[in-house]
Protein backbone atom coordinates (compact mmCIF):
# COMPACT_ATOMS: atom_id res chain seq x y z
CA UNK A 1 0.00 0.00 0.00
CA UNK A 2 3.19 1.95 -0.30
CA UNK A 3 1.97 3.08 -3.48
CA UNK A 4 -0.98 4.32 -1.83
CA UNK A 5 0.13 6.92 0.59
CA UNK A 6 2.81 8.30 -2.27
CA UNK A 7 0.29 9.01 -4.74
CA UNK A 8 -2.07 10.43 -2.45
CA UNK A 9 0.50 12.56 -0.25
CA UNK A 10 -0.90 11.00 3.21
CA UNK A 11 0.89 10.09 6.19
CA UNK A 12 -1.85 7.72 8.40
CA UNK A 13 -4.88 5.61 7.12
CA UNK A 14 -7.08 7.71 9.19
CA UNK A 15 -6.32 11.29 7.03
CA UNK A 16 -7.56 8.80 3.94
CA UNK A 17 -10.63 10.07 2.16
CA UNK A 18 -12.79 8.22 -0.18
CA UNK A 19 -11.41 10.23 -3.17
CA UNK A 20 -8.12 9.25 -2.40
CA UNK A 21 -8.95 5.57 -2.39
CA UNK A 22 -11.08 5.79 -5.67
CA UNK A 23 -8.75 7.52 -7.29
CA UNK A 24 -5.92 5.73 -6.61
CA UNK A 25 -7.85 2.59 -7.36
CA UNK A 26 -8.56 3.71 -11.12
CA UNK A 27 -5.00 5.04 -11.31
CA UNK A 28 -6.11 8.29 -13.56
CA UNK A 29 -7.13 5.92 -16.42
CA UNK A 30 -3.83 5.16 -17.11
CA UNK A 31 -3.22 1.46 -15.81
CA UNK A 32 -4.63 -1.82 -17.45
CA UNK A 33 -7.86 -3.13 -15.96
CA UNK A 34 -6.35 -5.89 -14.04
CA UNK A 35 -3.97 -3.60 -12.03
CA UNK A 36 -7.15 -1.69 -11.27
CA UNK A 37 -8.75 -4.67 -10.03
CA UNK A 38 -5.86 -5.65 -8.10
CA UNK A 39 -5.14 -2.24 -6.55
CA UNK A 40 -9.21 -2.43 -5.64
CA UNK A 41 -8.53 -6.01 -3.62
CA UNK A 42 -5.73 -4.62 -2.07
CA UNK A 43 -7.53 -1.22 -0.77
CA UNK A 44 -10.54 -3.72 0.47
CA UNK A 45 -8.14 -5.96 2.84
CA UNK A 46 -5.83 -2.67 3.92
CA UNK A 47 -9.02 -1.25 4.80
CA UNK A 48 -10.24 -3.56 6.65
CA UNK A 49 -7.24 -4.47 8.60
CA UNK A 50 -7.54 -0.39 9.49
CA UNK A 51 -10.48 -1.02 10.86
CA UNK A 52 -10.50 -3.83 13.11
CA UNK A 53 -6.85 -1.89 14.28
CA UNK A 54 -8.97 1.14 14.70
CA UNK A 55 -6.32 2.76 12.62
CA UNK A 56 -9.66 4.37 10.24
CA UNK A 57 -13.43 3.98 9.80
CA UNK A 58 -13.48 4.78 6.28
CA UNK A 59 -15.72 2.12 4.63
CA UNK A 60 -15.82 1.51 0.81
CA UNK A 61 -17.26 -1.84 0.56
CA UNK A 62 -20.02 -1.46 -1.72
CA UNK A 63 -18.15 1.48 -3.70
CA UNK A 64 -15.39 -0.24 -4.23
CA UNK A 65 -17.55 -3.35 -5.55
CA UNK A 66 -19.06 -1.00 -8.11
CA UNK A 67 -15.59 -0.03 -9.46
CA UNK A 68 -14.12 -3.78 -9.84
CA UNK A 69 -17.29 -4.49 -11.49
CA UNK A 70 -16.80 -1.26 -13.55
CA UNK A 71 -13.11 -2.63 -14.46
CA UNK A 72 -13.68 -6.29 -16.04
CA UNK A 73 -10.73 -8.46 -16.04
CA UNK A 74 -9.01 -9.04 -18.95
CA UNK A 75 -6.82 -11.82 -20.49
CA UNK A 76 -3.61 -12.44 -22.84
CA UNK A 77 -2.09 -9.17 -22.25
CA UNK A 78 -4.70 -7.24 -24.67
CA UNK A 79 -3.60 -3.58 -22.63
CA UNK A 80 -0.11 -4.23 -22.86
CA UNK A 81 2.06 -2.29 -24.78
CA UNK A 82 3.50 -5.59 -26.29
CA UNK A 83 0.21 -7.97 -26.78
CA UNK A 84 1.07 -11.64 -26.10
CA UNK A 85 2.62 -13.60 -29.32
CA UNK A 86 2.79 -17.08 -30.67
CA UNK A 87 5.61 -18.14 -32.39
CA UNK A 88 5.32 -20.42 -35.41
CA UNK A 89 7.28 -23.95 -35.33
CA UNK A 90 10.12 -22.08 -37.13
CA UNK A 91 10.63 -18.82 -35.76
CA UNK A 92 10.46 -20.81 -32.44
CA UNK A 93 12.62 -23.91 -33.19
CA UNK A 94 14.70 -22.55 -35.95
CA UNK A 95 15.37 -18.57 -35.60
CA UNK A 96 14.96 -18.53 -32.00
CA UNK A 97 17.07 -21.75 -30.71
CA UNK A 98 19.65 -21.18 -33.92
CA UNK A 99 20.35 -17.36 -31.90
CA UNK A 100 21.48 -19.25 -28.95
CA UNK A 101 24.12 -21.78 -31.05
CA UNK A 102 26.99 -19.71 -30.50
CA UNK A 103 29.31 -21.88 -28.88
CA UNK A 104 29.72 -20.99 -25.22
CA UNK A 105 28.48 -22.33 -22.23
CA UNK A 106 26.41 -19.26 -21.93
CA UNK A 107 24.15 -19.90 -25.72
CA UNK A 108 23.74 -23.41 -24.17
CA UNK A 109 21.94 -22.12 -20.72
CA UNK A 110 19.98 -20.05 -23.18
CA UNK A 111 19.20 -22.35 -24.87
CA UNK A 112 17.68 -24.45 -21.98
CA UNK A 113 15.57 -21.45 -20.70
CA UNK A 114 14.14 -21.18 -24.53
CA UNK A 115 13.26 -24.82 -24.58
CA UNK A 116 12.14 -25.02 -21.09
CA UNK A 117 10.18 -22.05 -22.25
CA UNK A 118 8.51 -24.25 -25.62
CA UNK A 119 8.38 -26.72 -23.10
CA UNK A 120 5.40 -25.05 -21.73
CA UNK A 121 7.38 -24.07 -18.46
CA UNK A 122 6.76 -21.22 -16.73
CA UNK A 123 9.72 -18.80 -15.92
CA UNK A 124 9.60 -19.02 -12.49
CA UNK A 125 9.14 -22.41 -12.57
CA UNK A 126 12.07 -22.57 -14.78
CA UNK A 127 14.30 -20.77 -12.26
CA UNK A 128 13.60 -22.74 -9.72
CA UNK A 129 14.04 -26.39 -11.10
CA UNK A 130 16.92 -28.55 -9.98
CA UNK A 131 18.40 -31.71 -10.63
CA UNK A 132 16.45 -33.20 -8.57
CA UNK A 133 13.40 -32.20 -10.35
CA UNK A 134 14.77 -34.68 -13.91
CA UNK A 135 14.20 -38.45 -13.31
CA UNK A 136 16.44 -40.95 -14.28
CA UNK A 137 13.70 -42.09 -16.83
CA UNK A 138 13.89 -38.67 -18.38
CA UNK A 139 10.90 -37.25 -16.70
CA UNK A 140 11.00 -33.40 -15.52
CA UNK A 141 9.10 -32.86 -12.60
CA UNK A 142 7.72 -29.41 -12.42
CA UNK A 143 6.35 -27.71 -9.02
CA UNK A 144 3.77 -24.84 -10.61
CA UNK A 145 1.46 -22.32 -8.97
CA UNK A 146 -0.80 -23.37 -5.54
CA UNK A 147 1.74 -26.28 -5.11
CA UNK A 148 0.85 -28.23 -7.99
CA UNK A 149 3.16 -30.59 -9.62
CA UNK A 150 2.83 -31.99 -13.00
CA UNK A 151 5.58 -34.35 -14.88
CA UNK A 152 6.32 -33.09 -18.39
CA UNK A 153 8.82 -35.42 -20.78
CA UNK A 154 11.13 -33.61 -22.59
CA UNK A 155 12.16 -34.25 -26.07
CA UNK A 156 15.65 -35.99 -27.05
CA UNK A 157 16.91 -32.51 -27.88
CA UNK A 158 16.33 -31.24 -24.83
CA UNK A 159 17.49 -34.21 -22.95
CA UNK A 160 20.84 -34.66 -24.63
CA UNK A 161 21.27 -30.58 -23.98
CA UNK A 162 20.58 -31.41 -20.09
CA UNK A 163 22.97 -34.32 -20.27
CA UNK A 164 25.70 -32.26 -21.89
CA UNK A 165 25.03 -29.52 -19.71
CA UNK A 166 24.99 -31.41 -16.28
CA UNK A 167 28.63 -33.07 -17.71
CA UNK A 168 29.93 -29.59 -17.43
CA UNK A 169 28.74 -28.73 -14.97
CA UNK A 170 30.24 -30.95 -12.80
CA UNK A 171 33.70 -30.17 -14.37
CA UNK A 172 32.99 -26.78 -13.46
CA UNK A 173 32.17 -27.20 -9.70
CA UNK A 174 34.34 -30.17 -9.07
CA UNK A 175 31.57 -32.78 -8.11
CA UNK A 176 28.56 -34.79 -9.18
CA UNK A 177 25.62 -32.78 -8.97
CA UNK A 178 23.18 -33.08 -6.50
CA UNK A 179 19.03 -32.87 -6.00
CA UNK A 180 19.49 -29.70 -4.29
CA UNK A 181 21.74 -27.87 -7.40
CA UNK A 182 19.95 -25.21 -9.74
CA UNK A 183 19.81 -26.48 -13.31
CA UNK A 184 19.90 -23.01 -14.67
CA UNK A 185 22.79 -20.94 -13.31
CA UNK A 186 22.97 -17.09 -12.83
CA UNK A 187 25.71 -15.43 -15.48
CA UNK A 188 26.56 -12.45 -16.62
CA UNK A 189 26.07 -11.88 -20.80
CA UNK A 190 28.76 -11.13 -22.79
CA UNK A 191 29.18 -7.45 -24.30
CA UNK A 192 31.39 -5.60 -26.58
CA UNK A 193 32.93 -9.17 -28.20
CA UNK A 194 33.45 -10.93 -24.79
CA UNK A 195 32.08 -13.96 -23.77
CA UNK A 196 29.56 -14.42 -20.85
CA UNK A 197 30.50 -15.98 -17.41
CA UNK A 198 28.03 -18.11 -15.94
CA UNK A 199 27.99 -18.44 -12.05
CA UNK A 200 27.72 -22.40 -12.20
CA UNK A 201 26.20 -23.67 -8.69
CA UNK A 202 24.27 -20.63 -8.70
CA UNK A 203 20.16 -20.10 -8.68
CA UNK A 204 19.23 -17.43 -10.69
CA UNK A 205 17.59 -15.39 -8.43
CA UNK A 206 14.60 -13.71 -10.10
CA UNK A 207 12.50 -14.32 -13.38
CA UNK A 208 14.74 -10.81 -14.98
CA UNK A 209 17.91 -12.85 -15.93
CA UNK A 210 15.66 -14.97 -17.78
CA UNK A 211 13.32 -12.07 -19.50
CA UNK A 212 17.31 -10.45 -20.50
CA UNK A 213 18.26 -13.50 -22.08
CA UNK A 214 15.13 -13.83 -24.19
CA UNK A 215 15.14 -10.40 -25.08
CA UNK A 216 19.16 -10.77 -25.83
CA UNK A 217 18.56 -13.92 -28.02
CA UNK A 218 15.19 -12.93 -29.69
CA UNK A 219 16.69 -9.62 -30.65
CA UNK A 220 19.73 -11.69 -32.68
CA UNK A 221 17.41 -13.70 -34.35
CA UNK A 222 15.15 -10.67 -35.09
CA UNK A 223 11.84 -11.62 -33.77
CA UNK A 224 11.17 -8.58 -31.99
CA UNK A 225 10.04 -8.55 -28.98
CA UNK A 226 9.32 -11.70 -27.15
CA UNK A 227 8.42 -12.27 -23.31
CA UNK A 228 8.95 -15.40 -21.38
CA UNK A 229 5.19 -16.30 -21.12
CA UNK A 230 5.10 -16.03 -25.18
CA UNK A 231 7.22 -19.30 -25.41
CA UNK A 232 4.33 -20.72 -22.98
CA UNK A 233 1.65 -19.43 -25.58
CA UNK A 234 3.78 -21.00 -28.42
CA UNK A 235 3.56 -24.11 -26.50
CA UNK A 236 -0.14 -24.15 -26.41
CA UNK A 237 -0.34 -22.79 -30.06
CA UNK A 238 1.85 -26.00 -31.73
CA UNK A 239 0.10 -28.28 -29.54
CA UNK A 240 -3.65 -26.83 -30.61
CA UNK A 241 -2.21 -26.92 -34.33
CA UNK A 242 -0.98 -30.28 -34.08
CA UNK A 243 -4.41 -31.53 -32.93
CA UNK A 244 -3.83 -32.68 -29.32
CA UNK A 245 -6.90 -32.46 -27.34
CA UNK A 246 -7.08 -29.16 -25.21
CA UNK A 247 -7.14 -31.27 -21.95
CA UNK A 248 -4.34 -32.31 -22.69
CA UNK A 249 -2.59 -29.49 -23.20
CA UNK A 250 -4.26 -28.03 -19.74
CA UNK A 251 -2.42 -30.96 -18.32
CA UNK A 252 1.00 -29.99 -20.32
CA UNK A 253 0.24 -26.51 -19.18
CA UNK A 254 -0.81 -27.25 -15.62
CA UNK A 255 -4.21 -25.26 -15.47
CA UNK A 256 -6.10 -26.09 -12.50
CA UNK A 257 -9.31 -25.53 -14.93
CA UNK A 258 -10.23 -25.72 -18.36
CA UNK A 259 -11.52 -22.40 -18.80
CA UNK A 260 -8.27 -20.74 -18.17
CA UNK A 261 -6.59 -22.73 -20.83
CA UNK A 262 -9.45 -21.64 -23.43
CA UNK A 263 -9.45 -18.03 -22.66
CA UNK A 264 -5.70 -17.02 -22.43
CA UNK A 265 -4.57 -19.49 -24.70
CA UNK A 266 -7.25 -20.25 -27.46
CA UNK A 267 -9.44 -16.95 -27.50
CA UNK A 268 -7.83 -16.66 -31.27
CA UNK A 269 -10.27 -19.21 -32.23
CA UNK A 270 -12.94 -17.32 -31.80
CA UNK A 271 -11.22 -15.15 -34.98
CA UNK A 272 -11.05 -18.49 -36.70
CA UNK A 273 -14.77 -19.64 -36.25
CA UNK A 274 -15.71 -16.30 -37.72
CA UNK A 275 -13.84 -16.83 -40.41
CA UNK A 276 -14.61 -19.79 -41.42
CA UNK A 277 -18.35 -19.34 -40.77
CA UNK A 278 -18.13 -16.17 -42.97
CA UNK A 279 -16.87 -18.23 -46.10
CA UNK A 280 -19.16 -21.01 -45.33
CA UNK A 281 -22.33 -18.20 -45.63
CA UNK A 282 -20.63 -16.62 -48.31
Amino acid sequence: MYSLFTTTGRTHPADLTERDVLDWCRGQGKIANNSARSRVSYARTFLRWCRRNDLATLDLEEELGYLRKSFPATYGKVQAANPARRLDHEQAFGALIDACKDGTWMGSRDQLIMRLGLLGIRADEMRRLTFGSLHPDGALCIQGKGHRVRTLRPGPTLLDLLARWQRQYERQIGRPVTAADPILCTGMAGWKGRDGAIYWGRQIATTDSIRWALRRRSAAAELGHVAPHDLRRTAAELLRRAGVPIRDVQKVLGHASIDTTERCYFSQDDTDAQVNAGQMLD
